[in-house]
């Protein structure tokens, strides 16, 4: 068991876009998903996207008290399926953005029009949760 899992872009990267909408350089596309799937059990089973599975492991070999670590760029599809998965299991969840990280980056940057995206540190505690206790949602939201 683990006390610290880090991740730094992964989850974004195998995080499938929704399923009707592709972007491509210069435009928008309707389209099926690029979502590649695996079958859990090698045979007519239930199908599962990768960062799915990457998620269990993360559960799973992580101690109680221990911490998920993500760097990640918190689209919406990321933010949803990453907050759902985790709060659902009674984890406890802390989003900060870096503003250093961006700022940094703007300033190194020679070409005044690229685009700087915003970056997030998804810090999340697995506890346990005494049994029949279901998790609670707070938000604070700090500026």
């Amino acid at each position: 068991m683990f006390s610290c899992v880090l991740d730094k872009g992964t989850f974004d990267a195998l995080s499938p876009p929704p399923r009707d909408v592709k972007k491509t350089r210069n435009k928008t596309e309707i389209c099926e998903s690029d979502e590649e799937e695996t079958d859990d059990k090698g045979g007519g089973g239930k199908k599962t996207v990768k960062v799915d599975l990457m998620m269990k492991e993360i559960n799973r070999v992580t101690k109680s008290g221990g911490r998920f670590l993500c760097v990640s760029l918190l689209q919406p599809h990321v933010a949803s399926r990453l907050l759902s998965f985790f709060h659902e299991l009674g984890w406890m969840t802390r989003i900060v953005r870096c503003l250093d990280a961006e700022k940094k980056t703007e300033e190194r940057s020679s070409n005044k029009k690229s685009v700087v995206f915003p970056v997030f540190m998804c810090i999340f505690t697995k506890i346990k949760l005494p049994a029949g206790m279901k998790p609670v949602r707070i938000q604070k939201v700090f500026i």
